[in-house]
C-alpha cells in the first residue's frame, strides 16, 4: 500500500495570521473610536434671527390703479406711487412685472419683436416723495 504523506502546516503560520487579523481589527477599532469621540463646539455663539419684509404700495396722486387710455406713439404718462417697507428686513433687488391685458401689442409687437414700437417702462426712485403735479423730485433719483 502506498502511504500518503500529509504535510502539516506550521503552527507559526496560524499564529501569524491571527496576529495580522487582530492588528487589522485594532486599527479599524481605533478609527471608529476616534470618529465616535470627535467633539465639535462653537467658541463664539452666533444668534439666529428672523424678520419680515412687509411692502405697502400707495398711490401718490394718480397711481397704478388708474387706467391709461388712448395712448399714441410718443406719449409719456407718469404714475407716482409710494412703496414703503414696514418690515424689519431690507428689500434688496426688488423687481416690477408687467403683464398684457386687453391689447397685447402694447407690450410686444408681433411684427417687429418686443423692442420696437412697444411700451417702454422706466422705474425711477426718489429719496423723498415725488411731486405728482410737476413730476419733480427734490431729492436724489435713480432709474432702473
Amino acid at each position: 500500500m502506498n502511504e500518503v504523506k500529509v504535510k502539516r502546516k506550521s503552527p507559526w503560520r496560524l499564529v501569524a495570521g491571527a496576529v495580522m487579523a487582530l492588528s487589522a481589527a485594532a486599527i479599524v477599532g481605533q478609527g471608529v473610536l476616534a470618529s465616535l469621540n470627535a467633539t465639535a463646539f462653537n467658541t463664539v455663539a452666533e444668534n439666529v434671527n428672523s424678520g419680515d419684509l412687509k411692502l405697502s404700495l400707495a398711490n401718490n396722486g394718480v397711481g397704478f390703479s388708474q387706467n391709461i387710455n388712448n395712448l399714441a406713439p410718443g406719449d409719456v404718462v407718469n404714475r407716482y406711487v409710494t412703496l414703503k417697507n414696514d418690515g424689519s428686513l431690507d428689500g434688496i433687488n426688488l423687481s416690477l412685472k408687467t403683464t398684457a391685458t386687453g391689447t397685447p401689442t402694447l407690450l410686444s409687437d408681433a411684427v417687429n419683436g418686443s423692442t420696437n414700437q412697444a411700451l417702454r417702462l422706466t422705474v425711477s426712485s426718489c429719496t423723498v416723495a415725488w411731486d405728482p403735479t410737476t413730476g419733480t423730485c427734490t431729492g436724489g433719483t435713480t432709474n432702473s
